[in-house]
């Protein structure tokens, strides 16, 4: 079965969400974005799930850091999400509740994330 792709993440800005311009240089931003992945037929790439920086609301598409908001569902499912990767190729990596990385295909999940770079 392929493993999920960028492309296969959905994103979005849930209602009250703030993408703000921050001062620097270059300038830094902020965006809480919703993240939707998985259908139990994809397979988790080794590694993490693909994110795209563009889409976390990085214009220059440079990621500084992701904080995972509210997981309890997915944590009492078993998994337990972390970013990971690099500024211009972040990722999602799935942990079991004994540390070690998921290996199976997920099912639907929803992660809300606050991103921050420029």
């Amino acid at each position: 079965m392929p493993a999920i792709a960028s492309t296969d993440v959905t994103y979005s800005q849930p209602l009250g969400s703030v993408d703000r311009r921050l001062e620097g240089r270059p300038p830094h931003y902020e965006a809480k974005v919703s993240i939707t992945f998985g259908n139990s037929t994809l397979t988790y790439p080794a590694g993490g799930i693909p994110l795209d920086p563009f889409k976390l609301g990085m214009p220059l598409g440079q990621v500084e850091g992701i904080l995972v908001y509210d997981q309890a569902a997915s944590v009492i499912a078993g998994v337990a999400w972390f970013p990971t990767g690099t500024a211009t190729a972040p990722k999602l990596r799935g942990v079991t509740a004994i540390g070690t990385e998921i290996a199976t295909a997920p099912a639907a999940t929803t992660l809300v994330v606050l991103a921050r770079g420029y």
